[in-house]
């Protein structure tokens, strides 16, 4: 992935060996990007500054393959569509003992 500014000009490159293929991408209000891997079957959190932050979802199922996401920058919560599944998952930030994770709180099949 290449972060470029309203002029054009290259930020950064992005690149991860558990990133194949990437595709769908947003950002939060605090501009970390949100990034669609299709072939690794995965999204990451990267920050302003291209950091890794985590991978927030890792599929195992060869189907689930993200292809478009969506964040919800007022609800702190993200839409995932995968190709060929059909399906839609949406998840929330929760917060828990250890910190604020990353839960599904629908799936949706079409």
């Amino acid at each position: 992935m290449v972060a470029c500014n309203i002029s054009w000009n290259t930020l950064f490159t992005y690149t991860d060996q558990d990133m194949n293929y990437p595709g769908g991408i947003d950002t939060d209000r605090e501009g970390n990007i949100y990034l669609c891997g299709y072939d690794s079957h995965n999204v990451q959190q990267i920050s302003a500054d291209d950091n890794l932050i985590n991978t927030l979802i890792k599929k195992k199922e060869d189907k689930m393959q993200p292809r478009k996401l969506r964040f919800c920058r007022d609800l702190d919560r993200f839409i995932v569509e995968y190709y060929n599944c059909d399906i839609i998952e949406v998840y929330d930030m929760v917060c828990e003992e250890h910190g604020y994770l990353w839960k599904i709180i629908h799936c949706r099949i079409l």
